[in-house]
């Protein structure tokens, strides 16, 4: 497990690089709030950035990740001591934790885990993948070399196997799915172990759709929104290293909060504007964050303006079509992208140029995936326009 645990713990560091690679030289194609964001000084936005890049997973969705793994575990070992009571052997031998798609919750889940199976007394095996087979036919059978090895540990522990992503173990495409096909039958047929499994929303709604996947699978999950207090506490140590101080409230705020300060009523509406999702909510922040340079030698003063979220660019129709691939794979490359879609490499690539620059598509690498702080609109947009992206209840 340590080996594994280490790549997938390297990919998150790495990761963690997506945050601002929507700069672009091409600023005047930016709009507000985002454009202010590439305005600060360049080692100002170095400090916020290295600043956001060491913030710890938010403790809400931590602590209840936790609480989920562990409460579902509990009643499957349970069941499994109990089999005079004549349930079926793999009765709720899994855990699904339903996230809202631009959130990458593997990144907690890894970060648990090994504390979590040292407690438990358990052997761990974690998909060591960090991005989707490149060939779409190979994803089946790379999933059955790994899923049926013989576990390493002679003791013959009870054995846990984590996808930290179920995204990865598919392409929608014909070509695609086998993956999720033999996931299933090994959710129903092998009792000897128990699953923990993460998937974005829009993930998770197309799977159910075509295989019914939600069937196979025992408790399915979702994480609570934060609420301001909770978000305001997580962003603390940014807040603080950088000394950024608060705008004032719009005037329909301070006439309907006039016993509230600027900070207090900032998170409440930052709370409001991300739909209580961890990683639109630091997008948001950092966007809103804007640099008043002092008339005398004193350092200038960070400070916070009333969150906003950027408008959409206008968006043809095959645009939504793009996006709205791009969410129900999380993070995908452009040939897989392409592949989905099933239309010409250079013709994606031209559209995901146009909406790169426009600061709604993130490239690292060969990589792509959503700014998260269109989201919210994005989503909207897409539902008007006859996408079906529901919120988990």
């Amino acid at each position: 497990m340590a080996t594994a645990l280490q790549r997938l713990k390297n990919w998150i560091f790495e990761s963690r690089s997506f945050l601002f690679s929507w700069y672009t030289k091409d600023r005047d194609r930016l709009q507000e709030p985002t454009k202010s964001l590439v305005e600060l000084p360049p080692v100002l936005r170095k400090k916020l950035t290295i600043a956001a890049q060491k913030l710890p997973n938010d403790p809400v969705n931590t602590e209840t990740i936790r609480s989920l793994i562990d409460e579902a575990f509990e009643q499957w070992r349970d069941r499994e001591t109990h089999l005079e009571d004549n349930l079926p052997k793999n009765a709720e031998n899994s855990v699904v934790i339903v996230t809202n798609p631009v959130m990458v919750v593997s990144r907690i889940v890894i970060e648990i885990i090994e504390a979590w199976a040292t407690q438990k007394q358990v052997t761990v095996k974690i998909l060591p993948w960090n991005s989707r087979p490149a060939d779409p036919d190979s994803i089946q059978s790379k999933l059955q070399h790994y899923i049926e090895q013989d576990p390493a540990d002679a003791a013959k522990k009870t054995e846990v196997m984590v996808i930290p992503n179920l995204s990865w173990c598919f392409l929608r495409a014909m070509d695609g799915l086998d993956g999720i096909d033999y996931l299933q039958k090994m959710l129903l047929h092998d009792s000897s172990r128990f699953w923990i499994i993460a998937a974005g929303q829009v993930t998770w709604d197309y799977l159910n759709s075509i295989s019914d996947l939600e069937a196979d699978c025992g408790r399915v999950s979702s994480l609570p929104k934060l609420e301001s207090d909770s978000l305001c506490q997580w962003l603390a140590p940014i807040i603080s290293e950088l000394d950024i101080t608060f705008a004032d409230p719009r005037l329909e705020s301070k006439i309907l909060d006039a016993d509230k300060d600027a900070e207090t009523i900032y998170f409440e509406d930052l709370a409001s504007i991300s739909q209580g999702v961890s990683v639109i909510a630091l997008h948001t922040f950092l966007a809103s964050v804007t640099y008043e340079p002092s008339e005398e030698d004193e350092p200038g003063i960070l400070e916070a303006q009333n969150p906003e979220l950027p408008n959409l660019p206008e968006l043809t129709s095959t645009d939504h079509y793009l996006l709205y691939f791009l969410l129900l794979h999380g993070d995908i490359t452009l040939s897989a992208l392409a592949h989905s879609l099933g239309d010409r490499e250079s013709r994606v690539r031209k559209r995901i140029k146009i909406l790169r620059n426009e600061g709604l598509v993130e490239e690292n690498g060969e990589v792509l995936k959503i700014n998260p702080i269109y989201y919210p609109k994005l989503k909207q947009e897409l539902i008007n326009n006859n996408f079906v992206i529901n919120e988990f209840e």
